[in-house]
């Protein structure tokens, strides 16, 4: 039987769903009755997440000039759309740290996760044509590789020849490797994950198509901008692929954003620094950890 991508993400025991903490949130924010002292009344409820938030809230990431002690107080300064992304982020990212995996670190995973979300989010705003709701493009950052979590999480013996081929087949473009071993490929069963979770159809778009900018009719600003966050990530020293990606940003990507190298460039040492700052907010490292994955750039399995 062949498998469409929507039939493979249908039955994945930890991926299947959202957290219910985000299915909550989105339906306080679509109740035109519900105010944000709920959101914040509901986000409270679970002190870990509420304690979480605020590191956010208080690091490098948003920058606001006087402290935030509240959830509340974060709510009303960081707007109930961008907060209700906030909370997706964290809540994927901790409910999907210690699952069982044997190609990826999970927390250097979802590290380069986080980087091209802040990278994408800073070049949103030197782009020459104007992008509502930056914000978003830090969580579309996030998710952009989710399809090789999905593809490694429910065939791992399959994930392990794909990973085995393509790095015998010197360059040989993942996607290609992909489609041999699995008749799909990951950026296919990210964009079904994230059909099934019900998030923007252009989180979809950025998921299947961000190296195909060229092809690209609709949301084609902010898939460029996501394709050169992952590019400049990896280049950067924290990739999240076990397999070969292209390592140079497409011309399409480079004229449909209007950013030049040097602004790229400018970007990515300001997110850098950022990103130091912050990450341990986003993602807990385990002791002993911090020096091995300064260095790791990829996971490989041996």
């Amino acid at each position: 039987m062949n498998y469409t991508p929507d039939m493979y993400v249908g039955n994945i025991e930890y991926l299947e769903a959202l957290p219910d903490i985000c299915l909550q949130i989105d339906e306080l924010i679509e109740n035109p009755y519900s105010s944000a002292l709920e959101i914040a009344e509901l986000i409270s409820r679970d002190p870990s997440l509420s304690t979480q938030l605020l590191r956010i809230a208080n690091s490098p990431f948003y920058g606001f000039p006087s402290r935030i002690d509240t959830i509340d107080r974060a709510v009303a300064v960081i707007g109930t759309r961008d907060i209700k992304d906030l909370v997706t982020c964290v809540a994927i990212i901790n409910k999907n740290s210690s699952m069982p995996n044997d190609y990826f670190n999970l927390q250097a995973f979802w590290k380069h996760g986080v980087f091209v979300g802040m990278i994408a989010r800073n070049l949103a705003k030197k782009a020459t044509v104007k992008i509502l709701h930056k914000e978003r493009l830090f969580l579309a950052g996030l998710l952009h590789d989710i399809g090789h979590l999905v593809l490694s999480t429910k065939s791992p013996d399959l994930f392990g020849i794909m990973v085995n081929r393509n790095l015998a087949e010197k360059h040989e473009d993942f996607t290609v490797s992909q489609n041999i071993i699995f008749d799909m490929n990951s950026m296919d069963v990210g964009a079904a994950l994230l059909r099934k979770w019900k998030l923007p159809t252009s989180f979809q778009t950025i998921v299947k198509n961000r190296n195909q900018i060229e092809k690209l009719k609709v949301d084609r600003l902010e898939t460029s901008i996501i394709h050169i966050a992952n590019v400049e990530a990896g280049k950067a020293g924290l990739s999240g692929s076990v397999v070969y990606e292209d390592d140079s940003i497409h011309a399409a990507a480079l004229e449909t954003t209007g950013l030049s190298s040097e602004q790229i460039q400018e970007v990515v040492e300001q997110t850098s620094d950022e990103f130091k700052s912050t990450i341990n907010a986003f993602v807990a490292t385990p002791r002993g950890e911090n020096a091995k994955l300064k260095k790791q750039a990829r996971v490989v399995a041996t």
